[in-house]
């Protein structure tokens, strides 16, 4: 089985900076993924490599726990077809997917709480919520609307 883990990516980095910055190894099973997902993945694992005040407000590591669930969002999602997705940190510790096509966005974003903030926007209307949980059905139906003409 391929994976992609934080010791590969690390590698561009010197050995201090690697155990500053890491929580541990992340190790992500590629399978048979699509490359949008694979790359998710390997910028998740980099994103486990940031240290402490990476946004120098004084954010800490992302945790595993928001990674993790990150990863098997991505990782889920049996679409043939999605959009290209910016992945970024969030100040506080999670972690941000945002997809756009046209003149529709979805934003979803895996908080430290392990709840999932969506906002979904269209030209200059917009609706965002929280939810306790998103599997890979909702980020379908959700890519499904971002995809609609």
């Amino acid at each position: 089985m391929t994976t992609i883990t934080g010791d590969h990516i690390s590698a561009m980095h010197d050995a201090q900076d690697r155990a500053a910055a890491s929580t541990g190894n992340r190790a992500f099973p590629v399978r048979s993924l699509r490359d949008w997902q694979v790359n998710a993945l390997k910028k998740l694992a980099r994103l486990g490599l940031l240290k402490a005040n990476w946004d120098s407000y004084g954010s800490s590591p992302i945790p595993d726990t928001v990674l993790d669930a990150a990863a098997d969002l991505v990782s889920a999602v049996s679409l043939e077809r999605v959009p290209p997705v910016n992945i970024t940190p969030v100040s506080g510790g999670g972690v941000q997917f945002e997809w756009e096509k046209g003149a529709r966005k979805l934003v979803v974003e895996v908080r430290p709480d392990l709840t999932f903030g969506v906002l979904l926007a269209h030209g200059e209307e917009f609706r965002e919520w929280l939810v306790r949980a998103l599997g890979s059905a909702d980020l379908e139906v959700l890519l499904v609307w971002l995809d609609a003409r």
